[in-house]
């Protein structure tokens, strides 16, 4: 019963670990974003290689106000 509760505590730490690893890509990734589009230039060479927009979810999470 122990082995098997320890099992299922490393599982679960892995889970989590993995989880902020996801969520500190994502908030990486999401800030980048946030910057490049602030940039004219950049803008232009998406709508020159005909990639005007972005995806429902990612241009709500880039044009949030993220908490200081």
């Amino acid at each position: 019963m122990i082995k098997a509760f320890k099992a299922d505590t490393d599982r679960k730490r892995i889970l989590v670990r993995k989880a902020d690893a996801t969520r500190n890509r994502l908030l990486f990734v999401t800030h980048a974003l946030r910057q490049l589009m602030a940039e004219e230039a950049f803008q232009d060479l998406l709508a020159a290689e005909g990639l005007n927009t972005l995806p429902r979810n990612l241009a709500a999470r880039i044009s949030r106000v993220e908490p200081a």
